[in-house]
């Protein structure tokens, strides 16, 4: 996580793709977080629907917002 920090995510981004995994056909991604000496885990689900879903949702917004005038 320092690296990541210190560096940015250039500095990280090599660390899945030597190992060929793409992190956004994943069902579930676990994320250690370490704060103040307590440790959380977030978990990220379907993350190849993140972006999907919100340029879906500004596409029906727009449609809907046409007629509304």
């Amino acid at each position: 996580m320092s690296t990541l920090a210190s560096e940015g995510p250039q500095a990280v981004s090599s660390w899945t793709a030597k190992k060929n995994i793409d992190i956004f056909q994943k069902k579930l991604i676990f994320v250690p977080v370490n704060s103040d000496l307590h440790w959380s885990l977030a978990v990220v689900v379907n993350p190849g629907f993140i972006g999907n879903n919100s340029d879906d949702l500004i596409e029906e917004e727009s449609t809907t917002n046409e007629g509304s005038l």
